[in-house]
């Protein structure tokens, strides 16, 4: 049997996704404690109310993270986990998030507002569809709840169904601060530990994902030569001028904008101070464990041939890992890539599988013993204005879960 959406399910996934994103869930990647923003907890405190009106006993812990469970209605392997993140991405403005649907869209070029455009080519694929877009002036916020809509409705139609749909106990987590990596790393394994578990949080349609980025942090500091401009002949050392050496330094063949498939790259993210002190900082990817070194490396030799360039200066680089490549807690693990990918094409959906250019929940999920693939959520441009949603993806999304679900069963 295969489970479709209703009519009914399809309007409800999409009034649960704009009422989500119209809550500002942006994370702060200065804050130390999670959640390194309280509005996070809006949204929290809104989808436990959800899921205790379908029934289901919910939780919002000190952390921000929502535990629910709904009891298993056949045998199983074991308890399965559906996994969503609250949080937007701090690369864009999120307040005041007004969604536009915009059906059937020709897939030409779409203005969203003065010079923010979603070219064509982006749009070509969903030629005829429904999408959902910002208004241009902040990021729509489908990663990740578009995720948190498609478990919502999948269990809505859990619930009213009862016994139709066979499926295990389920466990139910959403997380804060996914977005700057820390989240996870506060997670209540006392609430939370299947077997295994899915995130919901990749993106166009067909995606399955089972490997990610290793991942590094680094804060390169400098500390400069403070005098007044008049006076600064042979003693001033200015920290932002530093600053912009550095980042010219960076090798512009390993930037995101100009690396693919599985190659790596060093991303400056952030930089600021003045004349005296300044910081940048900077994300390092790549697939293998070696390659990221290499970047490390890299980096620290830049940061050491200035330093002895500039010795009235002080440069520090700072290096911190986020998470590791999920794919060497999954290679055992076969069945949890098939499962999803028989409930794929038994919808008519091409399974897109290829590592992911970034990370998941999942992959720190994994190495703490909850093996944990990614599904596709349908969103597109990510962390971006030009960010956008298409409809049919959407509910894709939930009936793949729904389908997937009875093969977890014996």
């Amino acid at each position: 049997m295969t489970v479709l959406l209703t009519e009914s399910d399809k309007a409800e996934i999409v009034d649960r996704f704009i009422r989500y994103c119209k809550i500002d869930t942006q994370s702060d990647e200065n804050v130390e404690k999670c959640p390194s923003t309280e509005k996070q907890f809006d949204l929290a405190k809104l989808l436990a109310s959800e899921l205790e009106q379908l029934g289901l006993k919910a939780e919002v812990d000190a952390h921000c993270f929502v535990y629910a469970t709904l009891e298993g209605n056949a045998p199983s392997e074991g308890e399965l986990g559906l996994l969503a993140h609250m949080d937007v991405s701090p690369e864009a403005p999120s307040a005041n998030v007004s969604p536009v649907i915009r059906k059937n869209i020709t897939g030409g070029d779409i203005v969203l507002c003065e010079d923010i455009v979603i070219p064509g080519s982006q749009l070509e694929f969903y030629k005829g569809q429904d999408i959902i877009t910002t208004d241009g002036k902040t990021l729509l916020g489908a990663d990740d709840k578009a995720g948190i809509a498609a478990i919502l409705q999948t269990l809505t139609v859990l619930v009213r169904e009862g016994d139709k749909i066979k499926h295990p106990t389920l466990k139910i987590c959403f997380s804060p601060d996914e977005e700057i990596g820390m989240g996870i790393s506060s997670i209540d394994l006392s609430k939370f530990k299947p077997k295994c578990a899915y995130t919901i949080d990749a993106g166009r349609i067909g995606e399955i994902e089972c490997e990610t980025f290793n991942a590094m942090a680094c804060t390169v500091k400098f500390v400069g030569v403070e005098v007044h401009p008049g006076s600064a002949f042979d003693i001033l050392v200015s920290a932002i001028r530093l600053a912009a050496e550095f980042v010219e330094q960076l090798p512009k063949d390993q930037a995101p904008e100009t690396t693919k498939d599985r190659e790596g790259y060093i991303h400056p993210i952030d930089i600021a101070g003045g004349t005296g002190e300044a910081t940048v900082k900077l994300i390092l990817r790549d697939f293998d464990e070696t390659g990221l070194a290499k970047r490390e490396q890299l980096v620290q030799g830049i940061v050491d041939g200035m330093q002895k360039k500039h010795p009235k200066a002080k440069i520090t680089a700072t290096f911190k890992h986020q998470y590791k490549n999920m794919f060497t807690g999954l290679k055992d693990k076969p069945e949890l890539i098939d499962r999803p990918v028989e409930a794929a094409k038994k919808l008519g959906i091409t399974p897109i599988q290829h590592p992911i250019r970034g990370g998941t929940d999942g992959a720190q999920l994994t190495f703490m013993g909850i093996p944990t693939p990614n599904l596709f959520a349908g969103g597109e441009n990510f962390h971006s204005k030009r960010e956008f949603l298409p409809i049919p993806s959407l509910i894709k999304s939930a009936e793949l879960i729904l389908n997937m679900l009875p093969s977890f069963t014996q």
